[in-house]
């Protein structure tokens, strides 16, 4: 049996894979196979450990959400939930992923990788950074960031998915 294979038995249990249209219906007995989620969403990347930088660093934030190493949603997160999809804080995000491993290329050179992977979205202007309104209880201040469209891209194996981020709002490109 592959990895993807669950054996569902005859008892209720806590680990149900999520319901969507990756994964068939779970019942009693049934044998359920789970299609990774970046095959069920249309997303061809690769399972193997990857050797481009882009990948690598897709593979690590994945790694460190689902291990709770890096805050989403909060003052100074890196990652934020937004009504058109989640919202890495660029450069900070790729500068964090450089101090980690120094052994890699810079951080230019790791959001240009990532950039490649097409999982973003452009603005109408064609640049690739999205600016966002921050709106406190005292103070309002701007984030610019990488927009992924598809939450699902950094949170594959989610059950539920982080509410958007009430303090951020999109800015108009024309907004300098």
């Amino acid at each position: 049996m592959s990895a993807d294979t669950i054996i569902m038995g005859q008892e209720e249990t806590d680990e149900r894979p999520p319901e969507d249209p990756g994964h068939a219906q779970a019942h009693d007995g049934l044998i359920l196979t789970a299609q990774p989620p970046e095959t069920a969403q249309g997303f061809n990347l690769p399972q193997a450990p990857s050797t481009d930088p882009g990948q690598q660093f897709l593979q690590w934030l994945r790694q460190e959400v689902s291990a709770r190493h890096l805050d989403v949603n909060t003052p100074n997160a890196r990652i934020h939930v937004v009504s058109e999809g989640v919202l890495l804080v660029s450069p900070a995000v790729f500068k964090d992923y450089a101090a980690r491993h120094p052994d890699h290329p810079g951080w230019e050179y790791v959001q240009k990788r990532f950039i490649k992977l097409k999982l973003h979205q452009k603005q109408t202007d064609g640049t690739n950074v999205h600016r966002y309104l921050v709106r406190g209880a005292r103070r309002q201040s701007v984030v610019k960031g990488i927009l992924l469209p598809n939450p699902r891209i950094l949170f594959p194996h989610a059950e539920a998915l982080p509410a958007a981020n009430p303090h951020l709002h999109a800015s108009p490109p024309s907004c300098a």
